[in-house]
């Protein structure tokens, strides 16, 4: 049942995430906030708080991607990624980070010859998270039938 709960409040989060980045391109602090009190206050009733920890690593990875290349990386992206650990735990979170980053990649690479870009244009990275997380809810249901 709590599965199931995580589950809704994580496609919850990354769906009014996706938005606000799409709109806005950036990620809303107070959500950020909101939902990683809640994916921990989670971690702790469960008794995961090594879940948490573990979780987080993917999100600070990508915080300090974002200071080394001076902003080129978004730093909400990494916060983005640390709230998914804590939801989800370094398997899964790891999994999502691999492959939002495969799919903007291939987005990317299609957009830039397509539309004549040059390789500094930005994109929004949640809405390709999103894509990766209903994939991975996807891949769940079909291993339970």
């Amino acid at each position: 049942m709590i599965e199931v709960v995580i589950k809704i409040a994580v496609t919850f989060f990354l769906l009014v995430g996706c938005g606000y980045d799409v709109r806005f391109r950036r990620i809303n602090g107070y959500w950020l906030l909101l939902h990683g009190l809640v994916a921990v206050v989670l971690d702790i009733c469960l008794g995961k708080t090594t879940d948490f920890l573990l979780g987080a690593l993917p999100g600070l990875y990508l915080i300090l991607m974002a200071f080394f290349s001076k902003g080129k990386i978004g730093y909400g992206d990494g916060w983005v990624f640390v709230v998914l650990g804590a939801y989800l735990g370094i398997a899964d979170t790891v999994f999502l980070l691999c492959f939002s980053l495969a799919l903007t990649s291939v987005y990317g690479l299609v957009y830039c010859f397509v539309k004549h870009q040059s390789k500094k244009t930005t994109l929004p990275f949640v809405p390709f998270v999103m894509v990766a997380w209903l994939c991975h809810l996807g891949i769940c249901l079909f291993h339970l039938e």
